[in-house]
């Protein structure tokens, strides 16, 4: 096991810094001081942070970033590596020293998590909060929010048993030139309502895809990529978002998260993206189960390039199994087998992903468990879903339009090749004074977001491919459980 300490320095000690480092091995820096391109960026991916009341005035807080893992560098599951630091909100702090679970060195991607326990005073509330930098730049084909420094906050009331939480590729794929749709699920511990909505300025946001909506009371995200600006090909071209998950009791907030991921947009002409195909279910299909019966569906995706495909599922449920049973050139199938223990409703995220980092739109999938009748009752399998045909033009792909899903259940941190527990939630019930893309009620307002952040320089194995930073694999995600076929590495 590798630990690692990056600190942040000022930017009157950059100079030496670098100089520094040059001495040592100037193979090892990489440095661009223009302006479209600063020297650190793509060092931050995506992230969330949720947290639980664990005593009266006691919160345990989990924290779960990707990150570029060639700046610190980090290799495998388990090494440790410091960066950046966490405010409670209530004056005190801890650095923050990362566990890496899962590594994606094709792609350059780590994703760590911590773990962090604070004893408050009161009951609050406090805005707890996270920064880090930066985001992937112009010439790394981030169109929005190039270089920008990321802010992710989450609101702490004591009187509320846990935060919301919710699960996300930490990339999604949308086609080009079409109505993208995909379900950002959460759950929501408390006897609330829960409410979604962009993150703005107010939280620390800079500027969201252009059109984008999300419905406050599904989750339902929704955006039209008709004439968005695109990088030159053969870049990729990224954009950033970030959606607040608040919990509400009444007219006041009592719990929120933010979620910060990106959207790829369309492939390039010498790459299209995965898509999903029968039996594969829609998302926002919900299957039927009961207890201590089997419940099992299958997946499918196709490459129109002839790549290999790697299926991956967020938010596996504890004892259940995803594996690929299919992985040939443009073809792929995998099998969800799980026999529940408790009543519930829980949600599991389907992503593909190419060997050359392209990603189909996840579906999110959601498992309703009844309690078992009297009748001992046959294994459960989802009906095939009838997918049309698919016609993939040379840079774009047919949209995804499927209904939104509105049951919900707890998500918790990834892992690669590990299955991790996850606790089934109820179903909450949408809120009446919200309406459609719009929230009407007022909400708490965050403090000010800060300054913008020193910065550091970029550390890059010789020969990594600055281009294929921003690409992540399907199993790095942010929130629940994840089982990958394991395969060799593809260049």
């Amino acid at each position: 096991m590798t630990s690692l300490r990056r600190t942040r320095p000022r930017r009157a000690r950059l100079t030496a810094l670098i100089a520094s480092a040059m001495m040592i091995s100037a193979s090892l820096i990489v440095i661009d001081v223009g302006d479209a391109d600063r020297a650190e960026a793509s060092h931050f991916r995506a992230n969330q942070t949720t947290w639980a009341r664990t005593s009266a005035d006691k919160v345990q807080f989990t924290l779960v970033n990707s990150f570029r893992a060639s700046y610190y560098p980090v290799d495998t599951v388990g090494d440790t590596f410091g960066d950046g630091t966490f405010s409670y909100g209530d004056g005190s702090s801890d650095s923050l020293e990362w566990t890496a679970i899962a590594v994606d060195l094709t792609n350059d991607i780590v994703t760590g998590r911590v773990v962090l326990e604070h004893t408050y005073a009161t009951s609050g509330p406090f805005w707890a909060s996270q920064d880090n930098c930066c985001r992937l730049g112009t010439s790394n084909g981030h169109i929005n929010n190039p270089d920008g420094d990321i802010t992710m906050r989450t609101l702490v009331d004591l009187s509320q048993p846990a935060s919301p939480s919710s699960a996300v590729s930490p990339i999604v794929g949308c086609p080009l030139d079409a109505l993208c749709t995909f379900t950002m699920p959460a759950a929501n511990p408390t006897s609330g309502t829960t409410r979604f909505r962009l993150a703005d300025a107010s939280d620390g946001f800079g500027v969201q895809p252009p059109g984008a909506t999300i419905d406050p009371t599904t989750g339902l995200y929704s955006w039209d990529t008709t004439g968005v600006t695109t990088s030159p090909d053969p870049t990729p071209t990224f954009y950033s978002t970030q959606v607040i998950v608040e919990s509400w009791n009444g007219q006041n907030i009592v719990g929120s998260i933010s979620v910060d991921f990106f959207i790829q947009v369309g492939g390039t002409s010498a790459n299209q993206a995965p898509v999903f195909v029968t039996p594969t279910p829609a998302d926002g299909s919900v299957i039927a189960g009961s207890v201590g019966a089997p419940l099992v569906f299958s997946v499918a995706a196709t490459d129109a390039d002839d790549d290999h495909i790697v299926l991956s599922i967020i938010n596996l449920p504890a004892d259940a199994t995803y594996t690929q049973t299919v992985d040939e050139h443009g073809s792929a199938g995998a099998e969800f087998t799980w026999t529940p223990t408790e009543v519930g409703s829980h949600y599991v995220i389907l992503t593909a992903m190419d060997s050359r980092g392209l990603s189909a739109t996840q579906r999110t999938i959601t498992l309703s468990v009844a309690q078992a009748s009297s009748t001992t009752a046959p294994p459960t399998t989802q009906p095939p879903v009838t997918d049309p045909p698919v016609t993939q033009p040379p840079t774009t792909q047919p949209p995804v339009t499927e209904p939104p899903v509105t049951s919900t259940t707890t998500a918790r941190p990834t892992t690669t090749t590990v299955t991790e527990t996850t606790t089934p939630a109820t179903t909450t019930a949408a809120d009446p004074t919200t309406t459609l893309g719009v929230v009407v009620s007022p909400r708490t307002t965050p403090p000010a977001p800060r300054a913008e952040a020193d910065h550091r320089p970029e550390l890059a194995r010789p020969g990594s491919n600055l281009v294929a930073l921003g690409l992540l694999g399907a199993g790095l995600a942010l929130a629940g459980g994840v089982v990958i076929s394991s395969r060799r590495r593809l260049s």
